[in-house]
């Protein structure tokens, strides 16, 4: 579902950047998922605790905008939450990113965050730096998939926080050297 909605982009006046951030509490079942990380299952449980209504921690669950979270299987439920998102007249950071030319094993990446503007009394927001890798696939070999491939989307490869803009309107910048 997440490689349909990352596709097909399907609400108006939102752009959906997909996170597969793949949680490790299954690994111990006998399949070790090849892409799962401890710092995921460690960020879903911080966002069940932290969101209004949670379900709690399960698979698959998606986190729209930081702020709902829902069944990951259910596209008309995901569809009409990134609309209610974008549909919110808050004022938006804008975000830029710049990478410089490959050296050696790695490139230079700079975020700039910018503020909405002048009286828009938007909270600062914490600036992730992601890495994702597409068309990936895994091959179960325990469990309820047993035998099945799984193709992947958007599967986060590292995750690091960089920061966040100081209070008020001053445009805020940081680079980081990723591998």
């Amino acid at each position: 579902m997440l490689t349909t909605l990352v596709a097909t982009q399907p609400v108006a006046g939102a752009r959906i950047i997909a996170l597969g951030e793949h949680v490790d509490y299954w690994d111990r079942l006998g399949w070790r998922d090849p892409f799962s990380s401890a710092q995921f299952s460690s960020r879903q449980t911080q966002y069940a605790a932290s969101l209004p209504h949670s379900g709690g921690v399960y698979t698959p669950q998606l986190v729209i905008d930081g702020g709902q979270e829902l069944v990951g299987s259910n596209l008309r439920a995901a569809t009409a939450a990134v609309a209610l998102a974008a549909a919110r007249s808050a004022p938006r950071f804008r975000v830029s990113l710049a990478v410089a030319p490959r050296t050696a094993a790695a490139l230079q990446v700079t975020i700039a965050v910018l503020p909405p503007g002048e009286g828009a009394g938007r909270t600062a927001p914490d600036v992730w730096l992601a890495v994702t890798e597409d068309g990936l696939e895994s091959h179960v070999q325990r469990g309820e998939n047993h035998g099945r491939t799984l193709r992947h989307t958007a599967v986060v490869r590292s995750l690091v926080r960089l920061g966040a803009p100081a209070a008020g309107h001053a445009a805020w910048t940081a680079t980081r050297s990723v591998s």
